[in-house]
């Protein structure tokens, strides 16, 4: 009777003992598998961050200062026939993958001058790299009278 005891309460603790490790074991799967995600996210976050700070920053050339914040807003400097200044604001976003910057003004920009051709009523504009746009017609065509390059400071 003392070895029949002795027998089931052996394999019970190697039944507990078993149910044990496979928890022990399944948890640490999770633990695993969750900071694995997280690693993974944080790595998406952080390539993200990166893309949107080579965006942002100050373009300029002598006639043109834009401004691309880091909370999608825009501001442009431009001098109107070469004398006084304008200043217009609005917003940006990028418009495919692949580095198109379509910029967006509240009021349209009045006579600035992209390229070699004054424009009277512009509210948007295109940045592809540092070259400003005036329009996708003209990128489409490679119309390089209907852009200004900018330096990134």
């Amino acid at each position: 009777m003392v070895l029949l005891i002795n027998q089931i309460v052996k394999h019970k603790i190697t039944a507990i003992l078993s149910v044990i490790a496979i928890a022990l074991a399944i948890g640490g799967y999770v633990a695993i598998k969750k900071h694995q995600e997280k690693k993974q996210a944080e790595a998406a976050l952080m390539q993200e961050l990166d893309h949107v700070m080579g965006i942002v920053g100050t373009y300029k050339n002598s006639d043109i200062t834009l401004v691309l914040s880091i909370d999608n807003t825009a501001q442009i400097t431009y001098k109107k026939g070469g004398w006084s200044e304008r200043t217009s604001k609005g917003y940006w976003r990028e418009k495919f993958d692949g580095g198109l910057i379509e910029i967006e003004f509240s009021k349209s920009l009045e006579d600035i001058y992209i390229g070699n051709e004054k424009r009277y009523y512009c509210s948007t504009l295109y940045l592809v790299g540092n070259t400003l746009w005036e329009s996708m017609s003209a990128i489409k065509s490679q119309d390089y009278r209907a852009c200004e390059h900018l330096s990134k400071e």
